[in-house]
């Protein structure tokens, strides 16, 4: 079986997967699209000629008409605790855990439901480490990307899908504002929190900063040497 997909994408990291996915022996045909409006846009029109939706590198949650017309798939890098699996479900995961000291996930291929992704649904998962710069992690999730969608390609739609548990507390989605360290903060904070902090804002995400009277003071790399 061949499928034709809709593939959504608009990050540097995502879109150098989607030659990947074109070249899939079991892709017939790609359309790729940059937002939801797009998206939704496209799904009206043509959603019929298609089999399914993936996203990568997705932010924002597509339309109830879009997922009500057409199945729609998306990776998540979590945490496979099952204590937290459902806090880092939406927003910003990899800062979420990044900030909260959790040093290795699963990059798993969801099935988005509506609304908030209320289905947890998961079928295939690679193992993805969150050490080391941004730059660093987001080529591990290129890297695991491929590998992800490479093995739900090979199997769709004869897939076992795992449900993990559903939502209590997730973590807000950030603004640019959420990157400013207050100096009130700095004494609190130990060298390797501070660390976090900043790789997790490294770009392309709005960098963490100090501001005073003077001016505003842009932290873009940061690196750690532990004593331990």
């Amino acid at each position: 079986m061949v499928h034709k997909i809709i593939f959504a994408a608009y990050r540097d990291w995502a879109l150098q997967v989607l030659p990947h996915v074109q070249q899939h022996p079991r892709v017939a045909q790609v359309h790729h699209v940059r937002s939801n409006d797009e998206l939704q846009e496209f799904v009206a029109v043509n959603g019929q000629k298609f089999d399914f939706v993936l996203l990568c590198g997705w932010s924002g949650q597509p339309t109830k008409e879009v997922i009500d017309s057409i199945p729609v798939f998306a990776e998540h890098p979590i945490t496979d605790n099952p204590e937290l699996t459902d806090v880092y479900s939406l927003g910003t995961p990899l800062q979420a855990q990044i900030l909260d000291g959790i040093s290795t996930i699963k990059h798993r291929l969801v099935k988005v439901g509506f609304p908030e992704l209320e289905h947890r649904m998961f079928s295939h998962q690679v193992d993805m480490s969150l050490a080391g710069s941004m730059d660093t992690i987001l080529d591990q999730m290129h890297a695991t990307s491929i590998a992800l969608y490479a093995q739900f390609l090979d199997d769709y739609p004869d897939v076992t899908w795992e449900q993990w548990p559903g939502v209590r507390c997730m973590k807000a989605p950030r603004v640019p504002a959420d990157s400013k360290i207050e100096f009130a903060e700095l004494v609190n904070m130990s060298t390797k929190r501070l660390y976090d902090f900043c790789r997790m804002l490294e770009g392309p995400y709005p960098h963490a900063f100090l501001e005073d009277g003077e001016g505003i003071l842009t932290i873009e790399k940061v690196s750690f040497k532990s004593k331990k």
